[in-house]
């Protein structure tokens, strides 16, 4: 699986992000993911989680995202 398919999917187990997301569909760019946590809402929720995340793993998840120009 695409890591941009894996976060979204890790999002909307965690009810970040609803059931009929675009970036959920089958058919899912890493556009759409950018285009849903680019306002950085999405990201403060995710930072509210009281969850153990390796420090590293997630920066390079956060910087790879960001790296990208839509």
């Amino acid at each position: 699986m695409e890591l941009h398919k894996e976060i979204a999917s890790w999002l909307s187990k965690f009810k970040l992000i609803p059931p009929n997301s675009k970036a959920l569909s089958i058919n899912s760019e890493i556009e759409d993911l950018v285009a849903i946590i680019r306002d950085g809402v999405v990201l403060c929720q995710v930072s509210s989680i009281d969850l153990y995340i390796n420090h590293t793993n997630i920066n390079i998840v956060i910087s790879s995202l960001f790296d990208f120009q839509v």
